[in-house]
């Protein structure tokens, strides 16, 4: 997780994802809330949350996805 502006308005998450390592999970605590961020493998599948919080957004590198999400939670999985 890298911040992209003041305030942690705009920031970026790209998962590094070892071939040994099963699960990783993160939060940081902004002026804006906190950020949260996990994912898991399972059953030939990476699996990511994210929480961001109200008034951010992020920008997501996950896999085959690039992509601008806002506040919320976002989830995808990706065949591994």
């Amino acid at each position: 997780v890298t911040p992209l502006s003041g305030g942690w308005s705009k920031f970026k998450v790209k998962p590094c994802i070892p071939e040994k390592l099963i699960y990783a999970h993160a939060g940081i605590d902004t002026v804006k809330g906190c950020i949260k961020v996990k994912w898991v493998k399972r059953y030939g599948k990476v699996y990511m949350n994210l929480f961001v919080p109200f008034g951010c957004c992020a920008e997501v590198e996950f896999g085959s996805v690039s992509k601008t999400v806002g506040a919320g939670i976002f989830e995808k999985e990706e065949e591994r």
